[in-house]
């Protein structure tokens, strides 16, 4: 293995536990740990602050941000976000020196109001066969799914903006092969 990918079920002990395994092996840790649109308002034990304070390398989607912000009195849904909520956030997130890979243009692609079509990007053709199944069914999910994405991009591009500006380590992500095309 190169790295240690953990997911939004495992608890805070046992997140700590494989983090310090992984270090001990030199092996960065990234985190997925949910967001508004899958289950990290519902089955995540830790949100982003956590992640990164426990010794998550990358934080991948943004993902425990929703639950951080829940957690400090905001409502994820809402259209209005607390910008102190955020500072406070923010200020948590770059104390941790985690990088984040935002992967906003699944954000962009799934909170659209356009049909997901395939980009056109090079291997798009190779890959559609073996994945237009799943496609299809996001497709057929985008309306009823538009709520939870648009508060996942709308906190995601608020959170990144000051990340950026406190000068966090930002990597670029697909999360292929989850969004169509």
């Amino acid at each position: 293995a190169d790295h240690v990918k953990i997911y939004e079920t495992i608890g805070e002990d046992a997140f700590r536990a494989a983090a310090d395994r992984a270090a001990e092996h030199g092996m960065p840790v990234m985190a997925d740990i949910g967001m508004v649109l899958t289950r990290g308002l519902t089955m995540a034990h830790l949100d982003i602050v956590q992640i990164a304070e426990a010794g998550a390398d990358t934080v991948e989607h943004m993902s425990g941000l929703a639950l951080a912000y829940q957690r400090r009195g905001g409502d994820p849904l809402d259209e209005m976000l607390d910008d102190a909520i955020l500072d406070s956030i923010a200020d948590d997130l770059l104390a941790s020196g985690a990088a984040f890979v935002p992967t906003l243009a699944n954000g962009h692609q799934f909170s659209g109001t356009g049909e997901l079509d395939a980009d056109g990007f090079d291997g798009a053709s190779r890959m559609a066969p073996h994945m237009e199944g799943q496609w299809s069914a996001i497709r057929g999910m985008a309306e009823a799914i538009r709520p939870r994405t648009l508060a996942d991009r709308r906190l995601s591009e608020a959170m990144l903006v000051r990340l950026i500006e406190g000068g966090a380590l930002i990597g670029a992500g697909s999360d292929i092969p989850v969004a169509p095309g």
